[in-house]
């Protein structure tokens, strides 16, 4: 009799993205106090990263790579760090459960790792040309990734003291920042170049603006491991200098990738087509409203407590659309089976 031997699972790199959308809403929910919602999503993000795990452990067991799609593609590699961020969603869930932000931390900070050779590899396979003409929003989950790891490092120490995570934390948030001046550049001249802006008609571009909202809530996390490691004045009050700097330009990306989206919608006759890409809009989205939240708090600023649970409407309602409209099209393609 023969065994029976389950189909190995087609796995992108960003498949971990609905668990990043997912895990990010569930948090400015909880922060408004909306508590239903944020068990129904936290549960959501937990079950769909547990079944990427065992989807990916099982092309392990059969000889494949985690992710399917050319290893030799910096995009792709770039794109898996979703895992990563993954991983710091659910660690910033439970900020305060120090075994747990402890074991997030090395198992993020060791794909991270992984994940850097192999992209610095695939990086020196091409040109610069060749990656200037691809640069593209989703090459931004290096901000994201990266600063998802200063944030769980943040809590971390905030609960232990540790100094070893401290400086994990700090090297991380300004290796965000690096990340995003380096990516943003590079679609920055690919849009002069091309005189267009192909580069922020995709769901991805939206990350253009999540990748600071995090580095923004990156750098008031660290912030505020410096002040109960009492550092010095001057570090902590230029920290918070550039983390409004960076709150404000991401504020300044939102009305620009709204034009982009409303031309985009015109030239294609007001249809788009939704699929699992759009996970990478929900995230930066979600994340907005988490980061006015915090800021709210941290600079004084009342009206952006509003402003959070504006961002937490749009991002649960892109949320819903997204999920939905993914769930109806895999039932349709069963039943066509059929």
């Amino acid at each position: 009799m023969r065994s029976l031997r389950l189909p190995i699972p087609d796995l992108p790199p960003d498949s971990f993205a609905v668990v990043m959308a997912s895990g990010i809403v569930a948090i400015a929910a909880r922060d408004q106090d909306w508590r239903t919602l944020d068990q129904v999503l936290t549960a959501i993000a937990v079950a769909a990263f547990a079944g990427l795990v065992v989807a990916g452990l099982l092309r392990v067991s059969r000889g494949r790579a985690p992710f399917s799609g050319s290893r030799r593609m910096p995009a792709n590699d770039l794109r898996a760090l979703t895992f990563v961020a993954a991983c710091a969603v659910l660690g910033a869930r439970w900020p305060h459960e120090s075994a747990w932000v402890a074991a997030v931390l090395v198992v993020a900070g060791l794909a991270w790792i992984v994940l850097a050779v192999m992209l610095i590899r695939a990086v020196h396979r091409h040109s610069h040309t060749y990656l200037r003409h691809r640069a593209r929003g989703a090459w931004l989950l290096a901000t994201v990734a990266t600063a998802g790891l200063c944030i769980t490092a943040s809590d971390l120490y905030s609960d232990t003291s540790v100094t070893f995570v401290l400086a994990i934390a700090g090297a991380a948030w300004l290796l965000a920042l690096l990340a995003y001046i380096v990516v943003v550049s590079l679609i920055l001249w690919r849009v002069w170049r091309e005189g267009s802006i192909p580069a922020l008609f995709t769901p991805d571009a939206w990350i253009l603006m999540g990748g600071l909202a995090i580095a923004t809530l990156a750098g008031d996390k660290f912030v505020f491991a410096l002040e109960s490691a009492s550092a010095a004045a001057t570090l902590t009050d230029v920290i918070k200098a550039v983390t409004v700097v960076t709150l404000v330009v991401a504020t300044a990306w939102i009305p620009v990738l709204i034009v982009g989206e409303i031309l985009y919608m015109r030239d294609h006759h007001w249809t788009t087509r939704i699929d699992t890409a759009w996970w990478s809009a929900v995230f930066p989205l979600g994340m907005y409203s988490v980061t006015t939240r915090n800021s709210a708090r941290e600079l004084d600023l009342p009206f952006l407590s509003t402003v959070s649970l504006v961002f937490l409407c749009v991002a649960l309602a892109a949320w819903a659309i997204v999920g939905v409209t993914i769930v109806v099209s895999w039932l349709h393609r069963r039943l066509a089976w059929r």
